[in-house]
């Protein structure tokens, strides 16, 4: 919009298709684009999610100032994931807070087995790879959103990202993350603030048998073949009695 609040610019993407929505304050404008974190559709005809996943994923899209998409990529399981907030980092990456009922592919885990929400924190890199992924909350049978809208807010600061978070305090200290407040038998809501070391660099990811190496056995080079694998990883290979060959 314009300094006098009118419509500069606008486009408009279909909500049954590939972006389907937002949540939060998902909008940021670096570098002369548009970095836009909502909720994707895992069947989108274009920009699909490998393997299929189901239900709503994440997602980032990435406008120039056209307005036009140039970039969209999605991530999550087979449960509701969300994004609610995103940051960029020092090194143009991306670090995102919000919420997910999976517990497979890009998530680690979910406390109440899928069927409620943990809270969900990531790192994505600028090529839009994941780097890491983590799921931290507690058992509460409703979720840790308390069945509710998502309220929250992250920061930077001394090397560390902070959330701001509402969280449903348990009738049993600790559960799981969650090791205060005081509930009186009843599920009140309390304020939670936790603070993560940014230089996290493992994707906390369940353990797949996804990997081929061929030919097998072999005398010389090999192949090694994942959808896990991303456009940097790093190899090692280790002899019989456990040294890096």
């Amino acid at each position: 919009m314009d300094g006098l609040g009118n419509i500069a610019d606008e486009n408009i993407m279909s909500s049954t298709s590939d972006l389907l929505k937002t949540n939060g304050e998902t909008m940021i404008y670096q570098n002369e684009k548009f970095i836009y974190s909502g909720t994707g559709n895992p069947e989108s005809l274009i920009y699909t999610t490998t393997p299929e996943h189901s239900s709503n994923e994440v997602a980032i899209a990435i406008f120039d100032t056209l307005l036009q998409m140039q970039t969209f990529k999605q991530w999550g399981g087979t449960g509701f994931d969300q994004f609610n907030k995103i940051l960029v980092d020092s090194n143009d990456d991306y670090l995102l807070l919000g919420a997910s009922m999976s517990l497979n592919f890009d998530l680690p885990g979910n406390y109440n087995s899928g069927e409620r929400f943990d809270f969900w924190l990531s790192k994505v890199d600028k090529e839009l790879n994941l780097v890491w992924s983590k799921n931290f909350g507690g058992s509460y049978s409703n979720g840790d959103l308390g069945g509710g809208r998502f309220f929250g807010n992250m920061v930077l600061s001394n090397n560390k990202r902070y959330c701001f978070l509402q969280v449903v305090v348990p009738d049993i200290l600790p559960d799981y993350d969650i090791s205060c407040g005081v509930s009186e038998g009843i599920a009140f809501f309390d304020a939670w603030i936790v603070a993560f070391d940014l230089p996290t660099s493992i994707v906390n990811l369940p353990i797949t048998n996804d990997i081929q190496v061929f030919p097998n056995p072999n005398a010389g080079s090999f192949t090694i073949e994942s959808s896990l694998l991303k456009s940097a990883c790093v190899v090692a290979l280790y002899s019989l009695d456990g040294k890096i060959a």
